[in-house]
């Protein structure tokens, strides 16, 4: 075959020449002049190919995080990417410096909206999250107002008086296919606004991680507020000569990236003001945090500033301001008049394990004059030692054994008004658990124990900051129950998205989210938990993860955040991981039941049992130690579910009956005193973790998951197993502690304490009942 020539200069193409590339056939032709001429442009084209594959290989490994295990994300831009760093990458391709990305990301915000703000994102159904509950409900919505319509029935004829027909009557009303079809089409409008709140989500989480970024860590190399300000003072000179010649001036708003003007924009909620601080002797500090050690002594005391934040003095960014004015070390607690009770029992607890560490009662004004003299006085009022019940002269003999003398040392205890630290219109975000993020914000101690009211610690406060855990990462976080419940694949693909990705790493240093926090058991795909922490207490060195705290606040606006996790529990870790701090360490160990192991008699079973409703938590430093426990001492403290729950066959080992099918000498009145006092802690069971039933066919007693939730106590009754399906296998063995009887005296004493009935304290209202135990 004759291959004819290529002239160049008359332009042509060959035969089967398309767009430069050399067709298949050619490379079965005599190595020609042609041919070697296209041969080598191939070379090259490959040449550049293979350099292009390589530099991005290259960035890959520069800008991804070093982990023991592989990120599971893609690094590349997509539409669920930050929309700043969108607008960046197509305005400069170059790798940005720190300091040149923290001058023009929040420029590059004004530009697109000169009214960019934080907002609550709360304009649509949160339902849409699910399509099959959204139209479910919408239909049974629109049956009851036909059924309602139908029948003529008022409102309290509608939802009270008895359908004797069948229940719920309505579903027999069908609905026309218009109907149908306008009820999907609510659902897609809602959706679709659910869709676009999602990327304001994941584009205000970028803002607020880079104003840390710029503003609140240690930035050695520049100063983004100075930075900020020069930028600002040019343009105002600017102006004044352009305004001379009569030329248009530069928009000087859009370049006020000081960290004041930032604040305003990020966190519209605060009022720039600091709570009210009175102390129990009634010293006020107002307009600034309290400084502990003017008023103790201690060492502890002296901690300032972490190394890792910014310690640039600027007077006029209130945030920089708090963040700097941390300082000591203490307690803090949200609380409220309904709490009292469970407030007074904490701080005598508190006493019993010896506590030296100061304490903030923080509330929203919703804490009475009385009710704090009353704490004052659980604080720091001598006991009368005769009005102790008998357990204390048990404990007085376990503390004996170890040299150790009983005391009750009166406790360095301050009240704290958050009142005027909220814009009004955000007041709501911070009702029932949600208010304990005001202390979270703004309680003045540098490394602190954030503890509910109902919360019991078990060991002194101070050991809590020296688990490994804790100085580690200055970090503590406790996980919850582990049960086979899951999270929703819509949950953690929207969790993911707010995580910090390459695109944080490349512009802004900050380190893109590892498998340590998508992969964990709440995000991962092969866990999937509801729930991952329990909140009862938090540890935490505040101006070192200062970002995440306030992340943590934020989210908490979001309903689409809200309905997903169900309350406050991981806000704390999703904060901290969200602001691009991984640095926080858990507890090994899941929560565990605690109480009385369930005699044989009443399991038949080669597993251990124990059902209560408060979760217990042992260190993982040692595998023995229960710091705390939460939901109080209270066998049960829900009110008014004893009816309903006292022939339940978990409570029959309390009422005098012989076995589980042996019930002669039942005795009611038993359970039921039982049912109201304090838990008898003997030994914990903190079970294997079992995402799917393993049954016994041999044995049905055999529990076939590690935990079962009971219908006692409102379903707050929660038994655990430490061994599954009578398997041997390492994998189904959970783990049985069995304390020792100098710890059960403590814990005895320390029950009978928070119960508090008969203690005797002056300010303190007594607590009665009947047939109270003298020591």
């Amino acid at each position: 075959m004759h291959l004819p020539q290529w002239n160049p200069k008359a332009n042509q193409r060959l035969p089967g020449h398309n767009g430069g590339r050399i067709t298949l056939y050619l490379s079965k032709m005599p190595f020609n002049r042609y041919f070697r001429r296209a041969q080598k442009r191939v070379l090259l084209k490959l040449g550049l190919l293979m350099f292009c594959i390589l530099q991005i290989k290259w960035l890959y490994s520069r800008f991804t995080p070093i982990s023991k295990n592989p990120v599971i994300f893609e690094a590349g831009v997509n539409d669920d990417s930050p929309t700043t760093f969108k607008n960046l990458l197509v305005t400069s391709m170059d790798p940005q410096t720190k300091r040149e990305t923290c001058q023009r990301y929040f420029q590059d915000l004004y530009v697109q909206d000169p009214q960019w703000a934080f907002q609550t994102f709360n304009m649509y159904d949160p339902r849409a999250i699910d399509h099959d509950r959204f139209i479910r409900e919408d239909v049974a919505a629109l049956q009851k107002a036909y059924y309602k319509d139908i029948n003529k029935l008022t409102d309290f004829e509608m939802w009270n008086a008895p359908h004797n027909v069948y229940p719920e009557p309505w579903k027999n009303i069908r609905l026309s296919d218009k109907e149908h079809q306008d009820i999907e089409s609510n659902f897609k409008t809602q959706f679709h606004l659910m869709t676009g709140t999602e990327q304001g989500i994941v584009d205000t989480v970028a803002n607020l991680r880079a104003f840390g970024a710029c503003h609140l860590l240690h930035n050695q190399e520049f100063n983004a507020q100075k930075d900020a300000q020069v930028a600002l003072t040019k343009a105002v000179k600017q102006n004044k000569k352009l305004a001379k010649a009569g030329k248009p001036l530069v928009d000087v708003s859009s370049l006020n990236t000081t960290c004041e003007a930032l604040q305003e924009r990020l966190f519209p909620w605060m009022t720039s003001k600091f709570p009210v601080f009175t102390r129990w002797d009634g010293k006020v500090v107002t307009g600034r945090l309290p400084v502990m050690s003017d008023y103790l002594k201690d060492q502890a005391q002296k901690v300032r500033t972490s190394k890792k934040a910014n310690r640039v003095e600027n007077s006029s960014c209130y945030i920089l301001r708090l963040l700097q004015s941390f300082n000591g070390k203490g307690i803090v607690i949200s609380a409220a008049d309904k709490f009292k009770d469970d407030l007074i029992n904490l701080i005598r607890v508190l006493r019993s394990l010896q506590n030296e560490l100061p304490i903030q009662v923080f509330h929203s004004g919703d804490l009475s004059l009385e009710t704090q003299r009353e704490v004052v006085a659980a604080a720091r009022a001598t006991f009368d030692m005769d009005s102790f019940p008998k357990s204390y002269h048990s404990m007085v003999e376990a503390l004996k054994k170890q040299h150790k003398v009983p005391s009750f040392p009166q406790q360095e205890i301050w009240f704290a008004d958050v009142r005027g630290c909220v814009v009004p219109e955000y007041e709501m975000y911070f009702k029932r658990f949600y208010s304990k993020l005001l202390p979270h914000v703004f309680g003045s101690f540098e490394e602190t124990m954030l503890m509910d009211a109902d919360t019991v610690p078990l060991v002194p406060p101070a050991d809590f900051f020296q688990s490994r855990g804790y100085l580690k990462t200055e970090t503590l976080f406790f996980k919850d129950r582990e049960t086979h419940n899951e999270n929703a694949d819509h949950t953690r693909a929207f969790f993911r998205k707010m995580m910090p990705t390459v695109l944080d790493e490349l512009f802004l240093g900050l380190p893109a989210a590892t498998n340590f926090t998508l992969d964990n058991a709440f995000l991962g795909n092969n866990k999937r938990h509801v729930h991952l922490m329990e909140s009862g207490i938090v540890m935490y060195r505040k101006s070192a993860h200062f970002t995440g705290i306030l992340m943590t606040a934020c989210i908490n606006f979001w309903t689409l955040v809200r309905t997903r996790i169900g309350g406050d529990k991981e806000m704390f870790w999703l904060g901290m991981s969200m602001a691009a701090d991984e640095n926080y360490s858990f507890n090994g160990n899941h929560a565990a039941a605690v109480g009385t192991v369930t005699p044989k008699e009443f399991l038949p079973a080669a597993a251990n049992e124990i059902c209560s409703t408060q979760p217990g938590h042992v260190s993982s430093d040692d595998d023995q130690t229960l710091m705390w426990i939460n939901s109080g001492f209270k066998f049960c403290k829900k009110p008014g579910s004893f009816e309903e729950s006292k022939k339940s066959d978990k409570l029959l080992m309390f009422s005098g009956a012989k076995s589980l099918t042996e019930r002669e000498g039942y005795n009611e009145n038993a359970v039921r005193s039982m049912y109201s006092e304090a838990i008898d802690i003997q030994a914990a069971i903190v079970p294997p973790e079992t995402r799917k039933p393993l049954r016994d066919p041999a044995n049905a007693h055999e529990p076939p998951l590690g935990w079962k939730s009971e219908g006692s106590c409102n379903a707050y009754l929660w038994c655990a197993y430490d061994r599954v399906g009578a398997s041997s296998k390492p994998e189904h063995q959970g783990k049985l502690i069995e304390f020792s009887a100098d710890h059960k005296a403590r814990f005895k004493f320390i029950g009978d304490l928070w119960m508090g009935y008969g203690i005797q304290q002056e300010g303190v209202p007594i607590r009665g009942r009947k047939n109270v135990i003298r020591a």
